[in-house]
């Protein structure tokens, strides 16, 4: 049993206006294609413990930072009885027009699950004890006001994380934490592995992930170590440097060079 988890951004219905933006249209002829295959859907509760699944592969949808555009991508996905995830940063929610208010949150939890994207989006290991707590219960208690219950799974900010966040976001209550390491998961977890979707990864990447081999999954977890290493020793200025490194590592491990 496995679970493949995707993440999505921003998903105009024009053209993208990022390279981490899907156009809708793109997410809706890849999910239809995704179902004409055979794959098997689920919501990110279930995706928390793959041992329980039946055999095969399952996949889950998740969206980062409640951008306005995902209404659209919720009420498709509804229509092919797909539950997604969304994490919504708070203060984007209530300041910023081009992100989901309070009222398009509650109108839209009959349709998704929303979690937790942090107070500011700001990147977790970078914050001391005070501003860590603050940063996971101030995204948390905003949701519970709008919904009306226990908002207990989150998505770290630009998927900074180590063993201090993680043990920070269990004293805050979470259930579940969503990283950005990308892998399947094949166990059940406090940590949920996802893989982005986007420009740079090619919109249609979900149906290739959805028939991959282990071999495949072993060299996205070198790309993605190397990234989080160089990245952690580097600073984001080294960022696109770690990138390089990172696929001339995996192209190493599968003897292209």
């Amino acid at each position: 049993m496995a679970v493949l988890c995707l993440m999505y951004h921003h998903t105009p219905s024009g053209q993208p206006e990022t390279p981490w933006d899907v156009p809708l249209e793109d997410l809706r002829a890849t999910i239809d294609r995704m179902l004409d295959a055979g794959v098997t859907f689920i919501d990110l509760k279930q995706a928390r413990d793959p041992d329980r699944l039946a055999e095969g592969l399952h996949v889950a949808v998740t969206f980062d930072d409640g951008h306005r555009t995902n209404a659209a991508a919720f009420e498709f996905l509804a229509g092919r009885s797909i539950r997604p995830a969304a994490f919504i940063v708070r203060d984007w929610s209530r300041d910023r027009p081009e992100y989901m208010p309070g009222s398009m949150i509650a109108e839209f939890a009959e349709i998704c699950d929303f979690g937790a994207h942090g107070a500011t989006h700001t990147g977790m290991t970078y914050l001391d004890g005070r501003a860590l707590e603050a940063e996971l219960s101030g995204s948390r208690h905003y949701l519970e006001d709008i919904l009306g219950r226990t908002a207990d799974t989150m998505a770290l900010p630009g998927g900074k994380s180590n063993r201090r966040v993680f043990k920070a976001a269990r004293n805050a209550g979470y259930r579940l934490v969503c990283t950005s390491v990308e892998n399947i998961n094949t166990s059940a977890s406090f940590r949920i592995n996802r893989v982005c979707i986007s420009q740079v990864s090619g919109t249609a990447a979900p149906i290739t992930y959805a028939a991959a081999s282990p071999a495949f999954w072993r060299r996205k977890r070198l790309r993605s170590a190397a990234v989080s290493l160089s990245t952690a020793v580097l600073g984001e200025a080294g960022h696109g440097l770690a990138t390089s490194l990172a696929k001339a590592l995996a192209a190493c491990a599968t003897g292209r060079i």
